[in-house]
């Protein structure tokens, strides 16, 4: 039996000796570029989606309002069909709304406030109070986007907020609700 003779040992080097050089593992540093490239993005993207983010609310908030007041144009419709072809007095009109089956979130424009809030902006058009319907021209105006807030407000086109309180095709607008139930985004003068 032959054995291997033992290892050979090399002889330590002569002169200053230096520390091993530490090498960066390569996935650590495509880690922190991909995390710190994300960051970056994301901020980009962000930047971008915001505007996009805010004109879409404001878009849901006109389609919003203008499904609100047809629905006001329904009951007003089921209230004037209820009680002898009459439209309700003016300063009363919202309660006429709700006894219609209205809801009360459909008496606030969203882009003036939530239906908790005691800010509706529609107002009534003064000169339909208590007016029959069959009488009237289906174009004209019955409720509209308002400066006026409160509860019931009754009052004249005048009031029409300006500028206009939604945004269309680039120009501001306000709503309209017509006799006919008809709802018209009129271009704020």
């Amino acid at each position: 039996m032959s054995s291997a003779p033992p290892p050979r040992m090399s002889a330590p080097l002569e002169g200053p000796s230096s520390a091993p050089k530490r090498k960066t593992p390569t996935l650590l540093i495509i880690g922190i570029m991909l995390v710190g490239g994300c960051g970056v993005c994301a901020v980009l993207f962000a930047a971008i989606l915001f505007p996009v983010f805010a004109e879409a609310r404001k878009a849901a908030q006109s389609s919003r309002c203008m499904s609100n007041l047809r629905q006001i144009g329904i009951s007003m419709e089921i209230y004037s069909g209820s009680n002898d072809d009459t439209l309700p007095i003016a300063d009363k009109w919202m309660d006429a709304f709700s006894k219609a089956g209205g809801r009360p979130r459909q008496l606030h424009c969203p882009t003036v406030s939530n239906f908790r809030s005691s800010q509706y902006g529609f107002a009534f058009n003064k000169e339909l109070s208590s007016k029959k319907t069959h009488q009237l021209d289906p174009s004209r105006e019955l409720v509209f986007d308002s400066t006026l807030m409160s509860k019931n407000a009754v009052g004249s086109l005048s009031t029409l907020p300006l500028p206009g309180r939604h945004m269309r095709g680039g120009q501001t607008v306000n709503h309209i609700l017509h006799m006919d139930g008809s709802v018209e985004a009129r271009v704020a003068k």
